[in-house]
């Protein structure tokens, strides 16, 4: 069997405020870092997002890592593109919003 490294080429991740969100922040760097292709989706203006998910934000923010606040309803096409584009095999969907994750 490959290995996840080589199966991955693109994740998608939705972050909402809290430590979860903070877990996909973090998640978002670490496969930003391993070379891959990352699109980071926001729940909540940067303003709203606390503790060590702010720390990961700023983190993310200054790796120049893409990074999308749903706030519009262009931005919501965006993320169903994304996902969309995400729905291919070799790709990883992973969804912090609430707890669940999907790999």
């Amino acid at each position: 069997f490959p290995s996840h490294d080589t199966l991955l080429s693109y994740a998608v991740i939705l972050c909402g405020r809290g430590n979860n969100g903070g877990d996909g922040i973090a998640l978002a760097i670490k496969l930003f870092q391993m070379g891959k292709e990352v699109d980071l989706y926001l729940l909540n203006d940067e303003d709203e997002i606390k503790g060590d998910a702010s720390v990961f934000y700023q983190m993310a923010n200054n790796m120049e890592i893409p990074m999308t606040i749903l706030r519009e309803e262009e931005d919501l096409w965006s993320f169903q593109e994304a996902i969309g584009d995400a729905a291919d095999p070799s790709t990883v969907l992973q969804s912090i919003c609430f707890g669940w994750y999907k790999i």
